[in-house]
């Protein structure tokens, strides 16, 4: 919402849940607006006939001429359904230009005749520009901020993890960003003295990163985008496709799970400099066709 909203000249826009399956009246609405900007990190996925995110009524009339803003493919496919293919082909618009997160889901998108694509990264990171990047911190602070992801739960990794933190960091704040984090968070501490469980309000989360001298360290990939965009040094722990694929793509820090054990410690202590690289002139060019 902040990326697009200073495009909108004034318009007034009407959010949607993809999670859901819209009523009838928003429906309606929905075939009456303007632009139709399309949201969600992993939400296009290879065989819609088995299993979506994105949850679309029976008639699809109305999602005409949707256009794809950071959108990313949900999870790693050999192969794209015909029924995939016809329907992304009849939702979005076949002039206007698309944004995705990264250029595996631009090279998916091209594979199924869809080439009106820019890979303009994640809109949560379209101000991490070079010289905001340079004010990052380069050397590990005194305390950390982390998180764990309970439906991607790897007990040895990630007691590992904490292990690590709380003997490299004087406090570590762990933030349950889930509904069920908290509980595999509580199962895993065993009584370390120097682990504080925050609230699991992004106002608690929000707050810690104003603390001075905080890193972040996690596996809630972004979590860890607003630690950089909170000026925090970062190191996020892939568990999954959109972690691996942004960190290969704009050099955001990322370390694979499977080798956090041989990783992990050796890049906390070590002085490092997040250089983010963001293909700013693909992300102009897909503003500007709604200037203009």
């Amino acid at each position: 919402r902040k990326a697009f909203t200073p495009l909108m000249n004034g318009k007034q826009a009407l959010i949607i849940p993809t999670h859901s399956v819209p009523e009838f009246k928003t429906l309606e609405k929905l075939g009456k607006c303007d632009e139709k900007i399309v949201c969600g990190t992993n939400l296009l996925f290879p065989e819609l006939e088995h299993a979506s995110i994105w949850k679309l009524p029976a008639t699809i009339e109305n999602y005409q001429n949707c256009i794809l803003m950071g959108v990313g493919w949900g999870y790693y496919s050999n192969r794209t359904s015909f029924y995939t293919r016809i329907c992304y082909h009849m939702i979005l618009d076949k002039k206007r230009l698309h944004a995705v997160r990264d250029r595996y889901t631009w090279n998916k998108l091209r594979e199924i005749g869809i080439h009106n694509v820019l890979y303009t990264g994640c809109p949560t990171m379209w101000n991490l520009t070079p010289e905001f990047c340079k004010s990052i911190p380069q050397e590990k602070g005194r305390c950390v901020v982390a998180t764990l992801t309970e439906y991607e739960a790897d007990e040895s990794a990630d007691s590992f993890m904490l292990k690590i933190l709380c003997s490299n960091y004087e406090r570590v704040y762990m933030w349950p960003q889930g509904k069920n984090d908290e509980k595999y968070i509580l199962s895993l501490v065993n009584g370390k003295d120097n682990i504080h469980l925050l609230d699991r309000s992004m106002e608690a989360f929000e707050e810690i990163l104003k603390e001075p001298s905080i890193d972040y360290v996690g596996t809630r990939l972004h979590a860890g985008i607003m630690a950089v965009n909170a000026g925090k040094r970062t190191l996020i722990i892939a568990t999954d496709s959109r972690a691996k694929e942004i960190g290969k793509d704009t050099n955001l820090p990322v370390i694979y799970r499977e080798k956090v054990k041989e990783t992990l410690e050796n890049k906390i202590g070590e002085k490092f400099e997040i250089k983010i690289d963001m293909p700013f002139k693909n992300i102009e060019m897909w503003k500007q066709q709604f200037v203009s």
